[in-house]
């Protein structure tokens, strides 16, 4: 339940998790001149928590605020207002929150990190839990491609590529094809090759079937660097490969 408090800001702790950790010095100076001539004018958003055997409450959001306090020469007793959450229920929650809350940034810098962040937090979460986010994704497809009229391609969205993308735009507020969050993730792609699995065995057999789920997952990841940012020299390219993938599944499942 969220209350609103006082708390004095020797009891308040940034978030071990916030990957912000390198804020603009200028910025918090001009925040810290701002706060001792007209006071804090928005709340930190923070949750009780145990460190070190004391009872302290660790920022969610307001962390530029609270360095910027600090900056201003409070003491540990001034009173911070603050709004209280309740404690995020694991690690993984708390580090969504932590992205949620920092979605109005801009700066490249700022974008880069929130984006590997959440494409971190995609990596280690459960796989319960990333086909609910999955179907989500899906379900909003299905809508989307029926008001355009257009037809829905399941393969789209099978694969791991275009799921995690959509992740990263709910965690950052980012479009999904925006090319600096599509580059970071195509390089982690070539790492990992997570939109073209192959289930572990000693002796894999490429049957058919195995040939028509790749081409039709290369064509989905193809599909979002078109629709997203890229230069106009690379569509016919792009264009003639994803023709010739669809081309030669139809080929093959005829």
């Amino acid at each position: 339940m969220r209350t609103f408090m006082q708390i004095n800001l020797g009891n308040i702790r940034e978030n071990p998790l916030n990957i912000h950790n390198s804020d603009d010095d200028e910025q918090i100076q001009l925040m810290a001149d701002s706060i001792s001539e007209i006071g804090l004018q928005n709340p930190l958003v923070v949750y009780e928590d145990n460190y070190a055997g004391k009872k302290v409450y660790t920022i969610l959001s307001g962390h530029k605020r609270y360095r910027a306090l600090i900056r201003s020469g409070k003491p540990p007793v001034f009173s911070v207002p603050c709004v209280v959450e309740e404690k995020p229920v694991d690690e993984m929650s708390e580090r969504e929150l932590l992205l949620q809350n920092n979605m109005a940034r801009k700066d490249p810098e700022e974008i880069k990190r929130q984006a590997l962040e959440a494409s971190a937090i995609w990596s280690r979460m459960s796989p319960e839990r990333r086909e609910r986010y999955a179907k989500q994704f899906e379900a909003r497809f299905i809508i989307e491609q029926k008001k355009k009229g257009g037809r829905y391609d399941p393969a789209f969205i099978k694969d791991n590529f275009r799921p995690r993308l959509e992740y990263i735009r709910k965690m950052t507020g980012l479009s999904v094809c925006n090319r600096t969050v599509t580059n970071i993730l195509r390089k982690e792609l070539e790492k990992t090759s997570e939109a073209l699995p192959v289930e572990p065995t000693k002796e894999k057999v490429i049957t058919i079937k195995d040939i028509i789920k790749r081409a039709n997952s290369l064509s989905g990841i193809i599909s979002v660097y078109m629709d997203g940012d890229i230069k106009s020299e690379e569509l016919p390219y792009l264009t003639d490969l994803q023709n010739v993938l669809q081309e030669t599944t139809a080929n093959i499942a005829a």
